[in-house]
C-alpha cells in the first residue's frame, strides 16, 4: 500500500513542492543573467512560480492547522475519558456492597416498598451507612455536573456506571424524598435525579434535560 504524502509534498520519497518551487526560480533568475533578451518571458515565469509559491504557503499553511484542530479535539476527548474513570474509580466497591446488601434486604425484597421515613429511619440509625448512602449519592450528583458542564465523555460513564446508578438511585428514592423533607429542601440529590431519570429513559443527560 503506498504510504501517504505529508503535507506540502509533492511524492512521498522524491521531491517537496517547496524544493521544486525554489529550483524553477533559481533556473528563471540563471537563464535572465545568461539570455537578457527573454526578460519579458523570465519575468512571466517568476510571476508564475511566485504564485504558485504563494498557494502552496496557503495549503501548508491551511493543512497544518486541520492537523493542529483534529489533534486538539483527539486529546480533548482523551481528557474527557480519563475524568469519567476518575469518576468511575471513586465508586467505593465495598461500600457500595454495604448499600446493596441494604438495599436487597430492607427495601428490594418488600412489597410494597416501605415507607419513606422508615428507609429514612433505617439508614440514619446507623452512621456508616447513612455515610455510605450520601457518599455514593453524592458521586451521582458530582457526575451529573461534571456531565453538563462538558467535564466527562458521558457515554463512558453510562457504559459503566447506569446498573450502579439505576439500581441506587431508584431504590433509595425513598430516602431521598424524606431527607427532601427533613431538611426542608426540595433540590436535595436533584442533579442525582436528572441522571437518574436520563438514564432510566435510555437517553443522554443533555437532551433529557434540555
Amino acid at each position: 500500500m503506498a504510504k501517504a504524502n505529508k503535507p506540502g509534498e509533492l511524492f512521498t520519497v522524491t521531491l517537496g513542492v517547496g524544493f521544486v518551487i525554489g529550483v524553477l526560480a533559481g533556473a528563471a533568475i540563471w537563464i535572465d543573467l545568461k539570455f537578457p533578451a527573454l526578460e519579458k518571458q523570465i519575468a512571466f515565469v517568476v510571476s508564475v512560480v511566485a504564485a504558485g509559491g504563494a498557494l502552496y504557503a496557503a495549503y501548508y499553511v491551511g493543512e497544518g492547522l486541520h492537523l493542529q484542530v483534529e489533534n486538539d479535539r483527539r486529546r480533548a476527548a482523551m481528557e474527557l475519558r480519563h475524568r469519567s474513570f476518575e469518576f468511575i474509580s471513586k465508586l467505593d466497591a465495598t461500600k457500595w456492597e454495604r448499600v446493596k446488601a441494604f438495599i436487597s434486604k430492607e427495601i428490594a425484597d418488600h412489597n410494597p416498598t416501605p415507607p419513606e421515613r422508615e428507609v429514612y429511619h433505617k439508614i440514619t440509625a446507623e452512621a456508616g451507612l447513612a455515610a455510605d448512602v450520601t457518599e455514593i449519592l453524592g458521586l451521582f450528583e458530582d457526575m451529573s455536573i461534571g456531565i453538563q458542564v462538558g467535564y466527562a465523555d458521558e457515554q463512558v460513564l453510562y457504559d459503566s456506571m447506569r446498573f450502579v446508578v439505576q439500581h441506587g438511585f431508584g431504590s433509595l428514592f425513598p430516602y431521598v424524598e424524606q431527607s427532601r423533607k427533613s431538611f426542608h429542601d426540595p433540590s436535595l440529590f436533584s442533579e442525582a435525579q436528572k441522571l437518574f431519570d436520563a438514564w432510566s429513559d435510555h437517553k443522554p443527560l443533555i437532551l433529557h434535560i434540555s
